[in-house]
């Protein structure tokens, strides 16, 4: 799905997360992890077994129709004349192109309320080891607040 009967600007927006999507999707899907059609077909067969419908059924009210899983089966059969590289590759756009139209404003994600992070946060690596000044200083104060008026026993 493209925005060509959109605005100039929300054409460049739709282009700006279909390009973001496809650096976090081809991270999130390694070319030995594309799924096969055999895969794709469980995934759609095991959506109507009775827990799947019972969560759905659950959380939204209704029935899962499963139309998503079939449609990523039917896909997939439509790549079989291809080789690994170009399946992953269809496969990388396809999700990116979804997960953008899904970011688009006024989408079915929750960057309706959080906005998505753009800096790399130091990798997401914390230290453990790493503990705050402020954090102890504030710890100490509440022990010594705290235990100035009690008496400790020994028994």
């Amino acid at each position: 799905m493209t925005y060509s009967s959109q605005p100039a600007s929300q054409q460049a927006l739709y282009d700006k997360l279909v390009a973001q999507e496809r650096v976090i999707q081809s991270a999130a899907m390694p070319q030995a992890e594309t799924p096969s059609c055999l895969n794709l077909f469980d995934r759609w067969a095991t959506c109507f077994a009775l827990t799947p419908q019972f969560t759905h059924v659950y959380r939204y009210g209704v029935f899962n129709d499963c139309a998503d899983k079939l449609d990523d089966f039917k896909f997939c059969l439509t790549l079989k004349g291809l080789d690994r590289a170009q399946r992953h590759e269809a496969f990388v756009e396809r999700k990116a192109r979804a997960m953008a139209t899904r970011r688009m404003p006024g989408g079915d994600t929750s960057e309706e309320i959080w906005t998505l992070r753009q800096d790399n946060a130091g990798n997401g690596v914390v230290d453990p080891t790493f503990v705050d000044p402020a954090f102890l200083q504030a710890n100490l104060q509440q022990d010594e607040g705290g235990k100035g008026g009690q008496q400790s026993r020994k028994v």
